[in-house]
């Protein structure tokens, strides 16, 4: 199956599905140490690239923020503007914007990306200079690979996973920097770049 029919198919129920049991215990760790990272303000215009049914930006719209989802899945950009939230269908590898974002936040996308660094880099693209890039992304780690065949059985789905020294090198090839790195948990980093 490839990623666009998954988060299609999945979309009606996605939000709930992954707010329960071990995989809500574990997203709900993973926003927490997002949120410290990203520290947003209100008005602030914040992209969320591969936005999901809208997990992050449902919150940054509640907290004041400005967000902006983009999302290879039509059926995920459907969901998010039920909450008033723009958006638009997108290959974060290929896409096209005319606006540039103080904040982009990636969560949960990098693995699914045939090119990772191609998408950071054309993510990068829309970042205003000085400003606030998120990422979270699963770690080559015990928790990593447990991911990994959960996509791999379930969903017929190979993701990537990174060590953080792998990450690092792709950050710099683009001409990021790291600024923070946030707590890891059992599948995930999550770090803060800067422009």
């Amino acid at each position: 199956m490839n990623v666009k029919k998954y988060y299609d198919r999945e979309a009606e129920s996605y939000v709930e599905k992954f707010s329960r049991g071990i995989f809500g215990l574990i997203r709900r760790k993973e926003m927490k140490t997002v949120f410290e990272l990203l520290d947003p303000q209100i008005g602030e215009r914040i992209l969320d690239a591969g936005c999901g049914a809208g997990f992050y930006a449902i919150t940054l719209k509640s907290l004041g923020s400005l967000p902006f989802g983009i999302d290879i899945s039509p059926k995920m950009i459907e969901k998010i503007k039920e909450y008033g939230i723009d958006g638009k269908v997108c290959d974060l590898e290929k896409f096209e914007l005319n606006k540039k974002y103080e904040k982009i936040l990636c969560t949960g996308v990098l693995e699914f990306c045939n090119n990772p660094q191609s998408a950071l880099s054309n993510l990068n693209k829309r970042l205003e200079e000085g400003g606030t890039f998120i990422v979270l992304y699963p770690r080559l780690s015990l928790g990593g690979i447990m991911y990994k065949i959960y996509h791999l059985l379930c969903n017929r789905i190979s993701i990537k996973l990174f060590l953080n020294s792998d990450f690092e090198k792709m950050i710099r090839n683009i001409g990021l920097r790291i600024d923070k790195i946030g707590r890891k948990n059992f599948i995930s980093q999550a770090i803060r770049l800067k422009k």
